[in-house]
């Protein structure tokens, strides 16, 4: 009895301290995830068991970023580093050896790379025969644009100047620490280094056709079944990329998938809203208005009206898509987080236009009216690759958020066991419930079908159509390198106009010889707007026969089929015809402003791979690192 005298007299107080209560647990968890997810809290990776959050690595990264574009590259690969974990063990092992600098340091890699630049400017100037500008007006130009160039990396780069001249002393004190091993000019004399300058930077300037095998292509008959499977078997494990003839089947990653979209601007341009509506909108805005309104003012509620109306119909339309799939799956099995799919689960599996119209029927529950049925997609006869993925309409540019990443729709898909992905995503084939958004926040539910990791085809028939293609341009080319002699005494003879000539009766539409004037080629460069002369061996060939030439005699007294020559090009299957207009040996001047870099780059080339002191394996063994899962995208 005194117990339930003193509960009636304290009801408020328990009320009060009881609610209080329920609040903090209701709150706390959510509190804790919410921490759980700040960047500043996320580990990125471990280095000396030190934890590098998620929020550092994304400074990391545009620091590195905005300091490469001002130096001319384009991401770390351009540095030889593997990706942004590997970046950060270098910068982490020069702070250790105490090669980084302050501000200042990263202003003054900018102050010698201007000068260095305005130098090679007058100096390419003078070669050209032009009157180059004053040196100190040059300097002063290239200050200002470097100024204007580092505020506007800044902003994109969300960093302040300070913070960028800081990045700018990061690349160079790692610099500092490769330069270290790689060697330094006392290591190797000039007997070594002076034929290697010589190598790499002589120039040759030319003018060139390039005639590719289709040119000759009505010379090669149809292939037989046992030549092509011939071709397959000798290119079947090359990749594309790596042939010498840009010829393989070596298959990519690949998947077949199917997807629903829920279009929001397709559901929100369905919606109709009533004048009645606008006007209570109005109104409740707007009490001390009159009863007319304006016609944008109208419009601005209508477009209001109708945006809400969306989000409820999306809303609801992705919670009756998620309980079609759950339906499917809760009478499935597992092990660990797969399911363990029953001999007929295609038959059973949910079909996606069965889903479509229960999305249809969830926006009439939520006063959507009839809204257009989602759009089905099913590729279940394609093998997609990551670049397919990616270009499919939409759903290719979509992308799976977790924690402060966005992972690509195509790599999601990928990720699967079956196409030899790592599975960590929790994604399995043929099992609903896959979800990607793009910026537009249309949502992708999608389903991977099958999968095949990298390998070649399964049979001649999945690409036959390119085999056969692809077999008679080769036959092609090696009719072009057999006639070569005569097409390099013709261009050598009557011009190199006449041989960039088509046949006659040539079929329109088909590639044409190409009439190029004025490439400069150098080993060491690429020669920039010309694909055709980009190989290895095709540069070779050029500058071999330059260097037979004298650079002291004037170019024109040198007889033309004296440097005329006609070299293949097998990874374009065609042939160029080269006509050398220049030859551009490396002066002394040159070659001691790149002493140093020639240096580096012999020891480098001299270091085996294995023994690189500063790769990643190398550099995470030695500092104990915990590295993140590499992602695709996920890199600088």
């Amino acid at each position: 009895m005194g117990a339930t005298k003193f509960l009636r007299k304290r009801s408020k107080l328990i009320l009060i301290i009881g609610g209080a209560l329920l609040m903090v647990a209701w709150l706390v968890p959510q509190m804790l995830q919410q921490l759980g997810r700040n960047p500043a809290n996320t580990q990125y990776m471990r280095i000396d068991g030190r934890k590098i959050s998620a929020l550092q690595a994304d400074q990391a990264r545009r620091r590195i970023y905005a300091s490469l574009q001002l130096m001319g590259g384009r991401g770390l690969a351009d540095i030889g580093v593997k990706n942004l974990a590997h970046w950060l063990l270098l910068l982490h092992e020069a702070h250790l050896h105490g090669l980084i600098g302050g501000p200042a340091d990263g202003r003054e890699l900018i102050e010698n790379s201007i000068r260095q630049n305005v130098e090679q400017q007058i100096q390419f100037a003078a070669m050209l025969g032009q009157t180059p500008p004053p040196r100190e007006q040059a300097l002063a130009q290239a200050r200002a644009n470097f100024e204007a160039a580092r505020a506007a990396i800044a902003r994109d780069a969300r960093l302040t100047v300070e913070e960028v001249d800081q990045a700018l002393a990061d690349l160079r004190g790692v610099m500092r620490l490769r330069n270290l091993a790689y060697g330094s000019a006392a290591r190797l004399s000039d007997r070594r280094t002076i034929p290697e300058a010589l190598r790499q930077d002589n120039q040759a300037t030319v003018d060139y056709v390039f005639i590719p095998a289709d040119v000759v292509l009505d010379q090669i008959p149809e292939p037989d079944d046992a030549t092509l499977a011939a071709h397959l078997e000798r290119f079947r494990d090359v990749r594309p990329t790596e042939g010498a003839y840009g010829i393989g089947y070596l298959l990519p990653p690949r998947v077949k998938v199917e997807w629903l979209v829920i279009d929001r601007e397709q559901i929100a341009s369905a919606v109709r809203v009533s004048r009645v509506e606008v006007m209570e909108r109005y109104q409740r805005e707007n009490p001390d208005a009159s009863g007319t309104i304006s016609a944008e003012k109208r419009a601005e509620i209508e477009n209001q009206l109708r945006k809400e109306a969306a989000d409820r119909i999306v809303a609801e339309a992705e919670k009756a898509v998620r309980a079609e799939f759950a339906r499917s799956l809760r009478r499935l099995e597992k092990s660990g987080d797969h399911y363990i799919l029953p001999d007929d689960w295609d038959a059973q599996r949910p079909d996606l236009h069965k889903v479509r119209d229960a999305v249809v029927e969830a926006a009439r529950r939520v006063g959507g009216g009839d809204i257009p049925a989602p759009t089905v997609e099913v590729r279940a006869a394609d093998w997609l690759t990551a670049q397919d993925l990616s270009a499919l309409p939409g759903i290719g540019r979509s992308f799976m958020q977790r924690g402060t990443q966005r992972i690509p729709f195509s790599t999601a898909a990928l990720s699967v066991p079956e196409a030899g992905g790592p599975g960590d995503l929790g994604i399995q084939a043929r099992v609903p419930g896959a979800m990607t958004r793009d910026f537009a926040d249309n949502l992708y539910f999608w389903t991977v079908l099958d999968g095949r990791p990298e390998s070649p085809p399964s049979s001649m028939e999945e690409i036959r159509d390119r085999l056969a293609r692809e077999k008679r341009r080769l036959d092609a080319y090696e009719v072009l390198v057999r006639d070569a002699e005569v097409y390099r005494l013709r261009a050598a003879n009557e011009g190199l106009e006449v041989v960039s000539l088509p046949p006659l009766g040539y079929p329109q539409g088909r590639p044409t010889p190409q009439m190029r004037r004025a490439a400069t080629i150098s080993r060491r460069n690429m020669p920039f707007g010309h694909d055709s002369l980009r190989d290895e061996s095709v540069r070779d060939a050029i500058l071999d026969a330059a260097e037979r030439l004298d650079p002291t005699q004037d170019i024109a007294s040198v007889p033309v089929d004296a440097r005329t020559l006609a070299v293949p090009v097998p990874s374009q299957l065609g042939l160029a015809i080269v006509q050398i207009t220049a030859f551009r040996p490396l002066t002394a001047e040159q070659y001691r402003q790149r002493d140093m870099s020639i240096v580096m780059d012999m020891s480098r080339d001299a270091l085996n791979p294995d023994d690189d002191p500063f790769s990643l394996d190398r550099l995470a063994e030695r500092h104990n690192a915990e590295l993140p899962p590499e992602r695709d995208g996920d890199e600088s």
